[in-house]
Order: C-alpha cells, then structure tokens, then sequence
C-alpha cells in the first residue's frame, strides 16, 4: 500500500477550521455588539420618549396646582360672599324687630329712670341705665315681665352713685326677646 502523509492535510484543515470558528466567533461578536447598540439605542429612545412625557405631566400637574389654588382662593371669597348675604338677610329680616325692640324698651321704661347703654347678644338683651331710685328699677322689671315682647328680667347689679350733686342708682339688667331672632348689635345713647 501507498503511504499516504495526511498530517499536513489535517493541519491545513486544523488551520482551516481554527480561522473558520475564529471567523465566526468574531461575526458572533460583532452581531452581539451590533444588537447590544440597537437596544441600548433602543432604550434611550424609549427613555427619552418617558422622559419628555413626565416633563410634559409635570408642567400639567404645576398647572393644575396654580388652579388648585385659585379655586381654594375662590372658595374662601365664596364663603365670605355667603357669610356677608346671610348677614345682610339677616339684618333684613331684623329691621322691623329692631324698631320694635326699641319701642318697647321705651314703653317699659318708668319716670325715673334713663337708658345709657342697650346691648343686645342673641336673644339676651342687657341695658345700663340710672334710676332716681330702687322702685323705679323695680317698676322696670315688673313692666318687662308683663310685656308682649320681651321677658324674665335679671338684675345683674346696682349701684349708688353721685352725679351732679345727685344721688342716683346705676343699674344693669338684663331680659330676653320672645321672638327667636339672633342678631346683635350694640346701641348708645
């Protein structure tokens, strides 16, 4: 039989094979790198695309608190707005009681004595007056219980004082309105 040397054949091929798994190792590489870029090329689209939405939502959500607050300042101007009509309404509806309050205040009043001070808080009503003497303001206090409008007098205080060389008796009472109205208000002579 011939003697045939394959060693250089097998070594070419070796070569061969070894520049051949180099070659494609190197095109593995390249691919790798190639689809490394498109993605990460790919993510930074896609994170600067989420990006300019989150600044565009922020913007939005900066204008919706602008809004926010002005519509909390509208509220608050609305609550006053309601506070000062139910306060008109009421005055309103108080004026002809107010009259009435103070005519029967005059009615009540007996000689002798003169109002300083009318002070009405709720339905209670406290007056400060002076009286010549103890049975006027007691004459007082027995026309409030049997008036129409006003009742349960309460003498909170009384005082002698000297004015003018007179001696007079400084007086604090208080009573309550019939009617359920609560306004207040002060009135001075």
């Amino acid at each position: 039989m011939a003697d045939i040397n394959l060693l250089p054949w097998r070594e070419e091929k070796r070569e061969h094979d070894k520049k051949q798994f180099n070659l494609m190792l190197l095109f593995s590489v390249l691919i790798a790198i190639f689809i490394l870029l498109v993605t990460n090329y790919y993510a930074g689209v896609v994170l600067e695309s989420q990006e300019t939405r989150n600044t565009i939502l922020r913007n939005e959500i900066k204008q919706l608190d602008v809004q926010i607050k002005e519509i909390k300042k509208l509220k608050k101007i609305r609550m006053a707005l309601i506070s000062r009509m139910n306060i008109i309404q009421n005055l309103q509806e108080t004026r002809p009681l107010m009259v009435r309050l103070v005519d029967e205040v005059v009615e009540v009043m007996p000689k002798g004595a003169h109002l300083v001070k009318l002070e009405r808080i709720g339905e209670q009503v406290v007056m400060t007056g002076y009286a010549m003497s103890n049975s006027s303001v007691s004459l007082l206090m027995r026309n409030i219980e049997s008036s129409k409008w006003i009742h349960s007098p309460l003498l909170s205080e009384i005082k002698t004082k000297k004015i003018n060389d007179k001696v007079v008796n400084e007086f604090k009472l208080s009573f309550y309105l019939k009617p359920n109205n609560l306004f207040n208000f002060k009135f001075t002579l």
